[in-house]
């Protein structure tokens, strides 16, 4: 699955073809570039939010016409950041280049 050329425009097809109903997340796999480098990952689009009844199940929430209020609740009660226990500052992703890189 080509990363620039492909993976977009069948998800947007999706958004444009199907009722939110339909619509799915999409997983791909064997993803290459428009040079022919292939990359060691899988690319995961349109998972969250690929319609109002997904989004809102995955906000915790049993309608969509409740999303905003969980967003202004959220909004108006940060969570506090806390310090890692292990002193890290942050995570430290894998190397992602790809091959021929």
């Amino acid at each position: 699955m080509n990363r620039d050329t492909e993976i977009i425009p069948l998800v947007r097809w999706q958004f444009r073809a199907l009722n939110q109903s339909q619509r799915k997340g999409w997983l791909f796999d064997n993803i290459i570039d428009s040079l022919g480098r292939m990359f060691d990952v899988s690319v995961a689009v349109a998972i969250s939010g690929a319609s109002p009844a997904m989004y809102a199940l995955e906000m915790g929430v049993k309608t969509p016409a409740e999303i905003n209020a969980k967003w202004l609740h959220a909004m108006k009660n940060p969570i506090k950041p806390e310090r890692s226990s292990s002193g890290e500052g942050s995570y430290q992703r894998p190397d992602l280049r790809c091959e021929g890189s």
